[in-house]
């Protein structure tokens, strides 16, 4: 069986525990079947079973339901999980789309964004998977001299359509981050080394973007035009916001992060349909 239709297999059910409550077996391997993936009870177990040994998600059979359902508590890594499956299958879709020809080109257009660095990605994660060392050669925006230094990779974020990876930079003897367009080597070392971040969630739970801080956790309230603020219902923020006002004259909300310079830039996108509440005077 390729990789590509497990992979499928993954989305299409993950797709259908999320949208439709207890399915049954049966109905699964319909599913799959419809998107012409063969699949006997045999696969539809092992599928479980890859699941829940190679990636931490947990699918559970119902007895009093008659079927099955994800175990979000025993899926620690769920959301992460999800969201490669969502990306995944969305660069398949633009596949389809290129196997079509012509004819289908000439309707799609997408804004040019930075796509360099992405082949270091299964370096990089080879890295990270196997707890190794390697040497980076990069260059910064701001500077045209080239370093070469020993990293230990731990945590890759994508973040507005740029991939970063997070880990101990010991030529700074701290934690660095470094956006894999500005990286122009990666060279796998033998060298082991001992995880300090914890997982992506975790170190990133508190903040927008890729750059944290010491900083505490603050509370900041937000005031956005009413045309506005049905952007940021259906895109919020962070995962802390909560909507405080929503009525025709002004759309409030709150959120919990660590203020930080992609906070920053966010806010000052919304130009005049924002005003910050509170606290007074966060970016001056």
């Amino acid at each position: 069986m390729s990789q590509q239709a497990i992979i499928k297999r993954y989305y299409l059910l993950i797709n259908l525990l999320e949208s439709k409550r207890y399915p049954s077996r049966q109905a699964i391997i319909d599913r799959f079947e419809e998107d012409g993936l063969i699949c006997s009870r045999r696969t539809f177990t092992r599928t479980l079973e890859s699941l829940r040994d190679e990636f931490g998600i947990e699918i559970t059979y119902s007895h009093s339901q008659r079927g099955y359902y994800i175990d979000h508590e025993k899926s620690v890594n769920f959301v992460s999980f999800s969201n490669l499956l969502n990306y995944y299958n969305s660069t398949e879709n633009l596949s389809q789309a290129i196997s079509l020809g012509n004819n289908s080109l000439q309707f799609i257009q997408i804004d040019s964004s930075p796509t360099q660095g992405l082949e270091h990605l299964r370096h990089i994660i080879s890295a990270i998977n196997n707890q190794k060392q390697v040497k980076l050669t990069y260059c910064k925006f701001d500077n045209e001299e080239i370093q070469e230094f020993e990293y230990n990779p731990e945590i890759l974020k994508e973040y507005q359509n740029r991939w970063y990876v997070i880990g101990y930079a010991h030529h700074r003897n701290a934690i660095r981050t470094y956006a894999l367009d500005r990286i122009q080597t990666v060279k796998m070392t033998s060298n082991s080394f001992t995880r300090d971040l914890g997982t992506a969630n975790e170190y990133f739970k508190d903040v927008i973007g890729v750059t944290t801080s010491g900083d505490e956790v603050v509370e900041i309230i937000l005031s956005f035009t009413h045309k506005q603020g049905n952007y940021i219902k259906t895109l919020p923020l962070h995962h802390s916001q909560k909507i405080i006002t929503d009525t025709l004259e002004e759309f409030r909300i709150s959120i919990n992060v660590k203020p930080n310079y992609e906070l920053k830039q966010r806010i000052q996108m919304y130009g005049n349909n924002v005003k910050i509440i509170h606290p007074k005077g966060l970016f001056e």
